[in-house]
């Protein structure tokens, strides 16, 4: 078992984690799951918390950070049922004979009728099958942060709010194919079994029929990829929702064209659903648009000196722009996104407002420019954990689930693949709360070299691995589970591992693929390393609401009226 105690607890009792059967989840937070009147947890050996209270309010996320959420000694892998079938049946037939004495070859042999060839493979089959259960990595979820396509030109604040007509620009057709050839790198790395093997990440059993969304092949059992284990969320926009589709058209599509199957016309091909939430609630995808506390952290950035020796810096190739411009643009560092989207989607799409050329040298520096400014507004020291914290929480969430849910087989249905549609400022802001800016010699291209390009994907990857000898350069490996983030900048491009502070960054092949930029290197995190970086930095609803100072949205106005006060922000 991977903890010490796992038990439930509720107002007056505890209660064995066999009596679960039955209740109802109805959440999730890192930490817990929480059911109606009841917490399903992990917890440390001398952990002796009972709720007094509702079942919501019984275990609070500080309790959660003040002590490693993983404790134990990570258990044996569990053999799944086809698997140990299969073992019993061969061991039935060949066990009797090996235990009479002296236990012979011959033995096999007339177990299995006279055919000695038989006997061989049959224990050789055998072998092989405990050889593959215990030294295959699984790969027990995946959750995509995806930037949209490309659109037409967004006009923005120096503080990141937007202007515009309701739903936001549209997604040019450009951005439904950079999506969509996205989705299908991520089948390749995740669905297709052919090409997913080759990097250990496969969310599906090779052969499974279950990467077609929306045809359930009921001969397969739960540890298959079906319609019932992806979830898809995006922010409501026109470019995400459309982004998110086109995503999933390439992710779940074999090949260009689907044949229905005449006498089965139900099993039809298509994607999985979209949900969002109207952009006023939302504080997970776009949380950069709803955070006074934020907003005015950047306009006092905008008087530091940081901003200040920039702005004299590049005085004069915003006095040349402008000149070029005339009025119709403000050329001023603050507003600098506004100059560079309209020429970048000129330039690269030729739709809005026609711009006047540059040449390459000009151009570039407009560019260098604008990826200073829009990722030194999304360094952690600035964000902290507030533009993040609330997606993190759910990462979270996600991942213990899908630990528990191998270990205990609770809870009983779990999301293997979940997809949140958004922006760089999503992608950066996740980021920015694990402070992946803090990594000596990072190879992350997102931390100044570039801004995320369109359909950039970031995914969180939750493996379990099996235990390794120490081989040549490479020292031996027990038994866990390990986290990895990987990133994809744009379509077409690798997929490149993202460093962070829980790294250990030991040589050789990892749980699946290769490393960063040098080949062999992997950033993969063990899971209890990944809880205590991420944990405090994860932000529940109520919390962000604090931390950004929002009053205005509905969830926080009554939080507020429920609970008051302001929890302070982690650093």
């Amino acid at each position: 078992m991977l903890v010490d105690k796992l038990r439930w607890v509720e107002k007056g009792g505890t209660h064995s984690a066999s009596q679960l059967h039955g209740s109802e989840l109805i959440g999730t937070s890192q930490g817990f799951l929480v059911r109606k009147r009841l917490v399903f947890y992990l917890h440390s050996p001398d952990d002796t918390t009972a709720c007094t209270e509702t079942a919501e309010e019984a275990l609070t996320l500080e309790q959660h950070r003040s002590r490693p959420i993983y404790t134990s000694t990570l258990g044996k892998s569990k053999l799944k049922l086809p698997t140990t079938l299969l073992f019993f049946i061969i061991l039935g037939r060949v066990w009797p004979h090996f235990t009479k004495s002296p236990p012979r070859l011959a033995c096999c042999h007339h177990a299995i009728g006279g055919n000695m060839q038989h006997c061989v493979l049959l224990i050789l089959l055998l072998l092989v099958i405990i050889t593959l259960h215990f030294t295959t990595a699984e790969l027990l979820l995946s959750y995509v942060v995806l930037r949209h396509g490309a659109r037409h030109v967004l006009a923005k604040t120096s503080t990141l709010g937007e202007t515009g007509i309701f739903g936001g620009p549209t997604l040019l057709p450009q951005g439904k194919k950079q999506c969509y050839q996205a989705g299908q790198a991520f089948r390749a790395r995740y669905l297709d079994p052919i090409t997913c093997n080759t990097t250990n990440t496969c969310l599906n059993r090779a052969g499974a029929a279950g990467s077609r969304y929306g045809i359930v092949d009921e001969r397969n059992d739960d540890t298959n990829f079906n319609n019932y284990n992806s979830l898809v969320n995006s922010s409501a926009l026109h470019r995400t929702i459309l982004s998110a589709s086109s995503f999933l058209l390439g992710a779940f599509s074999e090949g260009d064209t689907f044949t229905r199957r005449v006498n089965e016309p139900y099993l039809i091909q298509q994607t999985p659903p979209v949900f969002s939430t109207e952009d006023g609630q939302d504080w997970r995808i776009r949380p950069y648009t709803k955070c006074p506390s934020y907003r005015r952290d950047l306009q006092n950035w905008f008087l530091s000196a940081e901003f200040l020796e920039k702005e004299a810096e590049s005085a004069s190739l915003r006095m040349q722009i402008q000149s070029l411009l005339g009025p119709s643009l403000n050329a001023s560092l603050a507003n600098w996104w506004n100059i560079y989207d309209n020429f970048n989607i000129w330039h690269t799409y030729h739709v809005g407002d026609a711009m006047p050329p540059l040449d390459d040298s000009l151009y570039a520096r407009v560019i260098s420019l604008a990826v200073w400014l829009e990722t030194t507004k999304m360094k952690s020291s600035l964000v902290q954990n507030r533009l993040g914290g609330g997606l993190l929480a759910d990462v979270l969430g996600r991942m213990e689930q899908a630990v528990q849910h191998r270990e205990t087989g609770y809870p009983t249905h779990i999301y293997k693949l979940l997809t949140i549609a958004g922006h760089f400022s999503t992608q950066l802001g996740v980021l920015a709360a694990l402070q992946a800016d803090k990594v000596t010699n990072s190879t992350l291209p997102w931390l100044g070299e570039k801004i995320p390009s369109p359909a950039s994907v970031l995914v969180f990857e939750l493996h379990h691995r099996p235990a390794s000898g120490k081989g040549q350069g490479e020292a031996a490996r027990e038994e866990g589970y390990y986290v990895r983030i990987v990133i994809q900048d744009g379509a077409g491009q690798g997929y490149q591992e993202v460093p962070l502070l829980c790294s250990r960054g030991s040589e050789g092949r990892g749980v699946g693929g290769k490393g960063g930029k040098d080949e062999g290197t992997t950033f993969e995190c063990p899971l209890e390393d990944f809880f205590k970086l991420a944990a405090p930095q994860a932000l529940s609803m109520r919390e962000w609401c604090a931390v950004c100072e929002n009053d205005d949205m509905l969830a926080c106005k009554v939080a507020k009226e429920e609970k008051g006060g302001r929890r302070k922000m982690t650093r």
